[in-house]
């Protein structure tokens, strides 16, 4: 006989069973709304929990031993990636499209080994004359100080800007409560400079709430037209949410979602 506990667990392995199988056949192509809508209703049903496609599978990659990049792996030696950081997977992947887009200004939601990541990916064009600057963007004074202090240790500070940009409280477009950055300074510290590459992986907040970045920077001529942008989380519930609102805007092209990590929403500006 089956008892109710013995069935869940079943049904929770199944559901792993098929995230897994998932990963692998969808392998480094982005996967459309209308399929990730369907592989959430059949993980859903087996396993009924919060962003089941993110914790039923956590980050495997969690130390720097993953990454392709050697520099890199000694610099993040010891740290644990994944859980809050970007996972190995995710920064490889990073690492791949910056050295494919060959960006000159890049903007990042989200400071800490992100931004030494950047920094590490963006040496290659630099030593071959092409400029690059990166304005990170954080929301508290306190990890503003540590990342300027961890990009210094590394000799990565040149060409890297953090800039604080508080957080407020205000309603998302169905009326939730969200958490938005206060972008007022951001113009001014970029010297009216527009980003050609946006990565999101913040703010911290309640669910939904990075849906505000993109269309703020927007307003603000922050992003060059035909920007590209990465969204981490994108495999979350609160991010699928923001994928369904952004594919409304008619300046906005979404490529889909890569299964890397938590998942990377790409897309870039129209125009």
């Amino acid at each position: 006989m089956i008892t109710p506990d013995k069935y869940q667990k079943k049904a929770i392995l199944l559901a792993v069973a098929k995230l897994m199988k998932t990963r692998l056949k969808q392998g480094n192509a982005p996967m459309d709304r209308k399929k990730l809508a369907a592989v959430r209703e059949k993980i859903g049903a087996l396993a009924p929990v919060i962003d089941p496609l993110v914790w039923l599978q956590p980050d495997r990659e969690q130390d720097s031993s993953h990454l392709n990049n050697e520099i890199l792996q000694e610099i993040l030696r010891g740290e644990q990636l994944g859980v809050w950081a970007l996972c190995a997977h995710s920064l490889n992947h990073l690492e791949r499209v910056i050295a494919e887009r060959r960006p000159s200004c890049i903007l990042e939601m989200g400071s800490g080994i992100s931004t030494l990541a950047l920094q590490v990916f963006c040496r290659p064009l630099r030593e071959a004359g092409h400029e690059v600057h990166i304005f990170s963007v954080e929301q508290g004074e306190d990890y503003a100080a540590q990342t300027r202090e961890r990009l210094a240790l590394h000799g990565l500070e040149k060409g890297a800007t953090v800039v604080v940009c508080p957080l407020r409280k205000e309603q998302g477009p169905d009326g939730r409560e969200i958490h938005s950055y206060d972008f007022s300074s951001l113009p001014s510290v970029m010297n009216d400079e527009a980003a050609d590459f946006l990565l999101i992986d913040g703010p911290f907040g309640p669910p939904g709430s990075r849906v505000e970045v993109l269309p703020e920077l927007i307003r603000l001529k922050s992003l060059a037209p035909k920007a590209h942008f990465l969204m981490d989380d994108a495999l979350r519930d609160g991010e699928m949410w923001i994928y369904d609102i952004w594919a409304k805007r008619k300046d906005v092209k979404l490529d889909g979602v890569y299964w890397v990590g938590k998942g990377f929403l790409s897309g870039e500006l129209v125009g």
